[in-house]
């Protein structure tokens, strides 16, 4: 399309106008200007209309091209989002196996613990009920070995009894109410109780017990919780009494006296108590 118009000072100049299209859709228009009134022809026509066609080919492929990279850019943001999201279900699935095994190995535990426990258990019952039967039947020939089946029998249920303790005490950490009360603790009343529960057990097997304690004119006080010490120290000897057939077992406090800050106090110092068998 090509018009005339005019300029200042009486002067014309010629426009001329081509559409650019793309598969036969016009996307933009071309403007030539000439300062001459001139007319176009066939052949100047045609160069430009080819031109213009180039031109709209150029356009619609530059606008694809950004369309085109624009799609690629969310495309690789979606697959960053996707990657994300497939390692954060992979972790999720690997925590989930894990807690499946935890909670099958917790399971496993849990059957195994409480056969063992029935098995433990029912052996003192027995012992203190086999003993109990003894002297109801009048089994013993004299008072001497009905007093040993009394004391058999006694032990057994002492023994009966720290089982008891030791899955009650199990049952209350799983709950989370087990509470610890700290409080003076005589070391030589501990050690004295520990060694009435422990040696009939340790002689019994014919082997030693000893219990060095430090020679001091003070009495050593503790603090913590007498219950929860002497248990400790009733199973770490009740395994050294297990697991040794000949020698013996050795119970030694040692002090050291170095300064402990704890709950807010300072203490003088600390004991170590030491468990030691020949098994």
């Amino acid at each position: 399309l090509a018009t005339r118009a005019r300029l200042n000072a009486g002067s014309e100049m010629t426009v001329l106008a081509a559409a650019t299209r793309y598969q036969n859709q016009f996307n933009a228009f071309v403007l030539l200007y000439d300062s001459q009134s001139r007319n176009w022809s066939e052949v100047v026509l045609g160069l430009i209309t080819d031109l213009a066609d180039q031109v709209g080919t150029a356009i619609t492929h530059a606008r694809l091209f950004g369309e085109s990279h624009a799609l690629a850019e969310k495309l690789q943001q979606a697959n960053a989002s996707l990657m994300e999201k497939q390692q954060e279900f992979q972790e999720a699935q690997r925590q989930a196996e894990e807690a499946r095994r935890q909670a099958e190995e917790a399971s496993r535990l849990k059957s195994e613990f409480l056969a063992n426990t029935s098995h433990e258990l029912r052996t003192p019952l027995n012992g203190m009920i086999g003993f109990l039967r003894l002297g109801l039947d009048g089994m013993a020939d004299d008072p001497d070995e009905q007093q040993e089946f009394i004391q058999e029998a006694h032990k057994s249920a002492l023994h009966l009894l720290n089982l008891i303790n030791d899955v009650l005490d199990i049952a209350k950490i799983e709950a989370g109410k087990m509470q610890i009360d700290m409080v003076p603790v005589n070391l030589k009343e501990l050690l004295a109780d520990l060694e009435n529960f422990s040696r009939p057990q340790a002689e019994q097997k014919g082997l030693y017990f000893n219990i060095l304690i430090p020679a001091t004119r003070d009495e050593i006080t503790l603090n913590g919780n007498y219950q929860r010490l002497l248990q400790v120290l009733l199973n770490l000897v009740g395994n050294a009494v297990k697991f040794t057939h000949e020698g013996g077992i050795t119970i030694s406090a040692e002090v050291k006296s170095q300064r402990v800050e704890y709950q807010g106090k300072t203490w003088p110092g600390t004991v170590k108590l030491s468990v030691a068998d020949t098994g």
